[in-house]
């Protein structure tokens, strides 16, 4: 989206199904990842049948803190085509997620990844000579990296999917943790070299 002086703001969106523990933690480790590398970037989250009116729980929280992401408040947000038109990237939890993205605007199904994906994906850019640096509009990042998931094997979901651990054992909430730690850090430092917003 431009902004002031007609410099592009990169937009990311995260997406889950109630909007009260994975995508929140994706954006607010989003965030923190994005400041740790330089990169200015306006992360917000939603969910495709958002919990409205119900925070999150205390062990998204507890995540949060581990992680040291924001332990802002936090109001649940239902998922919207008009948030996915203004989004320059969408990071869902699973690739139901990213279905339920590409069905409600289908137009903006390319810019759409599932969290781990886009991860993965972006490091196999970094390797790649043709694109380290060359991206100069951070808008168009997620139309670089769809190219990179028309030329390889899709893995199997439960591979990059995450579990909903809502209502689950401390074991899932850790496994969860860890994972979005993971991705976001890979896709922060990823991004700060393939297409750097500052």
């Amino acid at each position: 989206m431009p902004e002031a002086g007609g410099r592009q703001r990169f937009e990311v969106l995260a997406v889950c199904t109630g909007n009260i523990c994975r995508s929140p933690v994706i954006e607010r480790l989003l965030e923190a990842r994005f400041a740790e590398v330089g990169v200015i970037a306006q992360v917000r989250s939603a969910g495709t049948a958002a919990m409205l009116g119900a925070g999150m729980p205390d062990e998204a929280f507890d995540l949060l803190e581990r992680y040291d992401g924001s332990t802002r408040d936090h109001s649940p947000r239902q998922l919207t085509a008009a948030d996915l038109r203004r989004a320059d990237l969408v990071l869902t939890a699973t690739r139901s997620h990213r279905a339920a993205v590409a069905a409600l605007a289908p137009e903006r199904a390319y810019r759409a990844f599932v969290l781990a994906e886009f991860a993965r994906l972006a490091e196999t850019a970094l390797d790649d000579d043709r694109f380290v640096g060359a991206v100069a509009d951070p808008t168009a990042l997620a139309e670089v990296i769809a190219t990179y998931r028309d030329a390889e094997p899709e893995l199997p979901p439960a591979v990059e999917d995450l579990p909903d651990p809502f209502h689950r054992a401390q074991g899932v909430w850790d496994d969860v943790g860890r994972r979005i730690d993971g991705a976001t850090r890979r896709l922060a430092e990823a991004l700060a070299e393939l297409a750097p917003v500052r």
